[in-house]
């Protein structure tokens, strides 16, 4: 008899038209009439005549006989579908769920005819809801503002609560957010069914009893002010042409107090389909309502609800490729943000960022990538742009989980799924430092020491997956840092990372950090005592490259911080206390930072300089004890005699025993130091110091003829040092 909606309704005669009316009215008395049909059998009729709703507008006679004899029909399946309320209600949101694409069409027409359907479904239900669900399936046309709930009902004695269904059966939620795009609807007699629509979903679910559960969170009173003015604006419509803007405001206003919290989190995760309306008026309008939604009602969700919403509205980024729609559904996140818990909103950004980074090629999805834009408002939002950079550095500045027994020892590397993470979050930062505008600039500014501390911890860590193979996430990091440097204007540290950036052996890494730091101290000399209290914690993070990384960068601001008194202080107890970290290059880098001490402050610390010293001659690792002799060199052209003479002998002493090193740099070092503390062989210690000198003289002569040119030069050097003064 009819076609199903898949099927094509065209080369329809004016016969066959008048024959599918004639059959539809023979289906609905064969509906309703006694016994009645089957359930699987009523749904069969139904899928096969909905397709009538797509039939064209002409014949229009002909045409509006059939559609209201369809309509009529899905009246009879409502009213013979239960004996009780529930299985009534469940049948009505079959039959409306049914006339979804009908309601939403792109054809005005269909729109029209599918509004009216829902429409005249809906006065049947309510009317069944005034009067009672009778065993005759007959109802009364009681208005709903008249309803004496004690008053003789068709189906006995049996208690209101069980013969009417309750309000949660109505899916109020879900149904007004697939009818709230109407209302914004370019067509003027859609607006005016899907406002009534509206209206009387409220008016039939303020007379139903609601679950115990969550019957607290509904004011009467706001109620059913809300619906009167509703109510009001049905009458309006009516009667005169009025604001269509202003309508629809108003229809938002009493549905955002009308919705209960259970109704309003349905309505929000159900709003995908709403915002990419096929009618971008209706779009449009259905953003701007789930926008004030968010305002007025954001405190009622929990962290939950929100996630869920930020991917009903992620989705709906995703979907349109509309550049003015797309916006209006970023914004929409915004308000999210900015109005419920932002955490659970830009986790769930960046768990979307990072899986599609990870599953797609995002330089070639239509329309562009949706979540690069959310990151762009995020940085231009006054209030976000804040909030979310902060976010994105504790992401970086999170530590890797170590998975061996060591403390602080070396760690596997992140899992894929925390790299996509990682990924998402430097694109993201590289997001906000490129489209950020003056917003995002001045949230840079502000939060200057941090960026650049996650971003050099970051640099350590990442060349140590670099180093073995795994070059893609130091590459995104690269970029994000060069943005960094165009972001506040430091060309040269651009030009640093332009040339160096990429070399993932140690030493260049380790140098690279530092002229980072060196070029920093140089252009915001004011950022050195925040930054450097950053990197000091780091130094007891548990990743091995990261306490590299912050050890290198402190070793070269401390040059910087004379100036800064209590702050130097500070770095030099830290520095101190990480002489005996586990990485022997963090022990080197500690102790280079402790001889670059600005000279005006050195001689305060000298003493613990030249302990740190002692100690780390004896180091077990070569690397560190060479860099100890070099450090020595250094530190005896400042330093006093009263620092020296306590340790004289316990420096020659360690210095004899680095003297036959197979390394060439260590022989050569060591002689040249030991020449260096005859300077010092006078004092206290002098007759003490005449025995080491008389124990190193053959080895000295030995090592005059030495195979190094270096090692035969300090020992030259070492000789006239001991000759001249003894």
């Amino acid at each position: 008899m009819g076609r199903d909606q898949s099927d094509d309704l065209v080369d329809f005669s004016i016969e066959l038209l008048q024959t599918q009316t004639v059959a539809l009215s023979a289906c609905t008395t064969l509906v309703s009439i006694e016994p009645r049909l089957p359930m699987e059998t009523r749904n069969r009729v139904m899928k096969a005549t909905l397709g009538f709703f797509a039939l064209p507008t002409e014949p229009s006679n002909i045409v509006e006989s059939l559609i209201t004899n369809l309509i009529i029909l899905l009246g009879a399946i409502l009213l013979t579908s239960g004996e009780d309320g529930r299985s009534r209600a469940e049948q009505l949101l079959h039959i409306l769920r049914q006339l979804d694409p009908y309601v939403s069409a792109s054809a005005e027409h269909q729109r029209r005819r599918g509004c009216v359907a829902v429409h005249e479904v809906l006065v049947k239900f309510r009317n069944l809801c005034s009067g009672g669900f009778g065993a005759s399936g007959s109802y009364p046309t009681l208005s709903l503002k008249h309803i004496d709930q004690g008053g003789p009902r068709g189906s006995s004695s049996l208690p209101s609560a069980f013969v009417l269904p309750n309000r949660d059966s109505l899916s109020l939620g879900e149904r007004i957010m697939a009818y709230l795009p109407r209302c914004a609807d370019t067509d003027d007699e859609v607006r005016k069914v899907a406002i009534q629509i509206i209206a009387l979903f409220f008016n039939i679910s303020l007379s139903l009893p609601k679950q115990k559960t969550s019957a607290n969170d509904i004011d009467l009173e706001s109620s059913y002010g809300a619906l009167s003015s509703l109510e009001d604006i049905v009458s309006i419509i009516r009667r005169a042409s009025v604001d269509q803007i202003e309508v629809f405001h108003r229809v938002v206003s009493s549905v955002c107090i009308l919705l209960s919290k259970d109704e309003l989190v349905v309505l929000l995760h159900s709003c995908t389909l709403a915002a990419c309306d096929k009618v971008k008026q209706s779009a449009d309008g259905s953003i701007q309502a789930i926008i004030v939604f968010i305002i007025r009602r954001g405190k009622d969700l929990r962290e939950a609800d929100v996630l869920r919403t930020t991917q009903s509205l992620l989705s709906s980024a995703i979907a349109l490729t509309d550049k003015h729609s797309r916006q209006e559904v970023l914004n929409a996140i915004s308000c999210l943000a900015e109005n419920t818990n932002h955490i659970v909103v830009f986790d769930e950004v960046l768990f979307v960022a990072g899986r599609d980074i990870c599953t797609k090629d995002i330089t070639r999805i239509r329309g562009g990538w949706a979540i690069q834009d959310v990151f762009y408002v995020f940085s231009q939002h006054k209030v976000l742009a804040t909030l979310f950079l902060e976010y994105i550095l504790s992401i970086l500045h999170k530590e890797p989980v170590a998975t061996n027994d060591s403390e602080k020892g070396e760690i596997n590397s992140e899992s894929s799924a925390d790299d996509c993470i990682l990924q998402a979050t430097m694109f993201a930062l590289n997001a906000f430092l490129r489209g950020g505008g003056k917003v995002g600039k001045q949230a840079v500014e502000q939060s200057y020491p941090s960026v650049l501390s996650a971003l050099i911890l970051k640099l350590g860590g990442l060349h140590g997956l670099a180093e073995l193979g795994r070059n893609e996430l130091l590459r995104s990091l690269l970029i994000a840092f060069q943005s960094f440097c165009d972001c506040v204007g430091d060309v040269e540290m651009g030009k640093i990372l332009a040339r160096d950036g990429e070399r993932t052996e140690k030493e260049k890494w380790i140098d690279l950090v530092q002229e980072v730091a060196c070029s920093s101290s140089v252009k915001r000399p004011n950022e050195v005592l925040p930054t450097c209290v950053i990197l000091s914690k780091s130094l007891d993070r548990n990743q091995r490259a990261e306490r590299e990384a912050a050890a290198a960068a402190l070793s070269e601001f401390i040059r910087h911080s004379e100036k800064e008194p209590a702050l130097l202080e500070q770095m030099v107890e830290e520095l101190c206390q990480h002489v005996t970290d586990d990485s022997p290059t963090v022990r080197s880098l500690c102790l280079r930072g402790l001889v670059q001490i600005p000279e005006s402050h050195i001689l305060n610390y000298i003493q613990q300089v030249l302990g740190v010293i002692l100690a780390l001659l004896e180091d077990a690792t070569e690397s560190v004890q060479l860099t100890a002799v070099q450090c020595l060199l250094t530190v005896l052209n400042v330093s006093e005699q009263d620092a020296v003479d306590p340790i004289l002998i316990s420096l020659l002493v360690r210095l004899r025993n680095l003297q036959i090193s197979m390394n060439t740099k260590m022989r050569s070092n060591a002689f040249a130091a030991y020449g260096a503390l005859s300077a010092y062989g006078a004092g206290s210690q002098h007759h003490a110091f005449l025995e080491q000198i008389h124990a190193t003289l053959p080895r000295l002569i030995l090592h005059l003829h030495d195979n190094d040119l270096s090692v035969r030069l300090a020992c030259r050097v070492c000789s006239r040092c001991f000759v001249f003064p003894y």
